[in-house]
């Protein structure tokens, strides 16, 4: 998992010192999006029971999305 996440980190400059910009929150789930010239990422945090779908995102419980 770890790996996974640095790689994600060396790919993608947005996440080293990119904008950073809530486009949703609730008392289950968060999700965010970093940017930096054309690279963008946009994360999905569910930490509740059930599946639940934001803003066109479907994210599984107790889980993270990664577009």
């Amino acid at each position: 998992h770890y790996a996974f996440l640095g790689k994600l980190r060396r790919e993608h400059p947005c996440l080293k010192d990119g904008s950073f910009e809530f486009i949703h929150r609730d008392e289950s789930s968060v999700i965010y999006r970093r940017k930096k010239n054309k690279d963008t990422l946009t994360v999905a945090v569910n930490i509740g029971e059930n599946e639940k779908t934001v803003k066109r995102i479907k994210i599984p419980p107790k889980s993270y999305v990664i577009k």
